[in-house]
């Protein structure tokens, strides 16, 4: 079946945990923000949001079922059937399985804590499985954790710098870089001015035309056991649309045995 990997939208849930403050950030002039919140109180916020850190680590596992879908202009291979649908497990401290279920073709991503596997089997039986290498891990490993990158983080000053704000479509949003050091896969986050919740991540910097080399969308937030996650998450790449998921159920802490984490061997 040849080499095949299938690219699979790890940051799917990367928004796990919201990151909201009491209340909005107060106006100024022209509905400007009167001034910025520090690192500092949007970790606060975090907490406070979500029950402290026992609120948060209450969490202890996630399933997550869902569609996947083209943009229009690239639905010509999708036409023939249904889209694809998945299945994502996520368990503490930080271990992935997501199936994707497409027309012919059924994928399993697997994350142990350590390595991650695609176990990818067609519709004629044909089965491969592949050691997905270190370029795709610090997206397997962002999205593992059941935690917002402000919650792993704590919001440290060496791994984060409020910038601006910013619209991210019909709403303000406040830009923070994301700096090396913090060894995350996006460059950039955008943090709702009314909720504190991510409503964005990107990769690159922004050209006049192209947009980010890679931009993620989260809308349609719910509560789930407390916390504010996203139903609808959209992808772009250079500023076009390239994947539309549509998250149809969240169960928290559901079991889920620790062989589902372990690829079998064939």
């Amino acid at each position: 079946m040849g080499h095949l990997v299938v690219r699979l939208p790890w940051s799917l849930l990367a928004c796990l945990v919201a990151v909201a403050l009491p209340g909005k950030v107060q106006s100024g002039e022209n509905g400007a923000p009167a001034e910025l919140p520090t690192l500092r109180a949007l970790y606060q916020g975090h907490l406070d949001a979500n029950g402290g850190r026992l609120g948060i680590e209450s969490i202890q596992s996630l399933r997550i079922k869902g569609r996947m879908r083209l943009p229009q202009a690239n639905q010509v291979e999708q036409s023939k059937g249904a889209g694809s649908v998945f299945t994502l497990y996520r368990k503490r401290p930080n271990r992935m399985r997501m199936v994707t279920e497409h027309p012919g073709l059924v994928t399993v991503l697997i994350y142990d804590g350590h390595q991650a596997y695609q176990h990818i089997e067609s519709s004629d039986g044909q089965i491969e499985v592949i050691d997905l290498d270190a370029g795709v891990l610090p997206e397997v490993r962002a999205d593992s954790q059941i935690g917002g990158v402000f919650y792993q983080y704590a919001a440290r000053d060496d791994y984060f710098v409020v910038e601006s704000l910013e619209s991210v479509g019909e709403a303000s949003a406040i830009r923070v870089r994301v700096l090396p050091a913090a060894g995350y896969a996006y460059d950039y986050i955008w943090l709702s001015a009314e909720h504190f919740q991510i409503v964005q991540q990107a990769i690159g910097e922004s050209q006049a035309k192209g947009g980010y080399l890679k931009r993620v969308r989260y809308d349609d937030f719910k509560s789930v056991h407390g916390v504010w996650l996203p139903h609808s998450v959209d992808y772009y790449q250079a500023g076009k649309a390239s994947l539309r998921v549509e998250i149809d159920q969240v169960q928290a802490n559901v079991g889920l045995f620790d062989s589902l984490f372990i690829i079998e061997e064939n």
